[in-house]
């Protein structure tokens, strides 16, 4: 369970920065204790 508390430097790995959407970053990310990778949408607020 990840909580919003949490350093996302310690859940996930950059693998690679994939583009810019309307609201902010998009990367591609690895967990680092599990192995899928997701795409995570970091928001600019």
């Amino acid at each position: 369970q990840i909580l919003l508390e949490d350093d996302p430097a310690g859940i996930f790995e950059l693998v690679e920065v994939v583009g810019n959407g309307t609201y902010g970053q998009v990367y591609k990310v690895c967990g680092r204790i599990s192995s899928p990778f997701i795409i995570v949408i970091f928001l600019e607020v």
